[in-house]
């Protein structure tokens, strides 16, 4: 007969806990997916901000789950982006986008990527920022030389600095 101590029975359930949370992470992904899906279907009103609360709540599920899920925080970022200036969300759809940027950064370079420094730029430039949304353009013109939008926007803030 073995004793097994609780942290033995820990290590030995972590294969399996660690299935379940990628499995419901999975599950909660999908569900955010459809239900950004069926939000872009539904014309301005009531049971489209019902559809859009829902979606943010899923994607901030998946944020606890991991933290560093760039499709998630885009996502949610995204939405705050959309959200009328009038419900006073630009700060919150700058934090997210602030977050975003961060972990894209961390990693590689990815087309997908290049909207975010447009989106932050144009965020920064809405709380009258304008050096701000320069310096988010510069540093996305770094990662993305041959992105036009990024391109296009900065120009219509002025010269880029190419010497930082």
């Amino acid at each position: 007969m073995t004793l097994t101590t609780e942290r033995d029975t820990t290590h030995a359930r972590a294969p399996a806990d660690d299935r379940r949370l990628q499995r419901m992470k999975q599950a909660i992904e999908s569900l955010a997916e459809v239900n950004l899906a069926k939000l872009y279907t539904l014309p301005r009103g009531a049971k489209r901000r019902l559809w859009a609360a829902e979606a943010r709540d899923q994607n901030r599920a998946i944020l606890e789950l991991d933290g560093n899920n760039w499709e998630a925080r885009n996502a949610l970022a995204t939405g705050y982006f959309h959200t009328p200036q009038n419900l006073n969300k630009t700060a919150d759809a700058i934090a997210e986008f602030e977050k975003l940027r961060t972990v894209q950064e961390a990693g590689g370079v990815e087309a997908r990527h290049a909207p975010v420094y447009v989106n932050l730029s144009i965020l920064y430039r809405r709380v009258g920022q304008d050096d701000k949304a320069q310096e988010i353009l510069e540093a996305g013109l770094r990662r993305h030389p041959q992105d036009k939008e990024i391109t296009k926007t900065l120009d219509a803030l002025g010269k880029p600095d190419t010497d930082k």
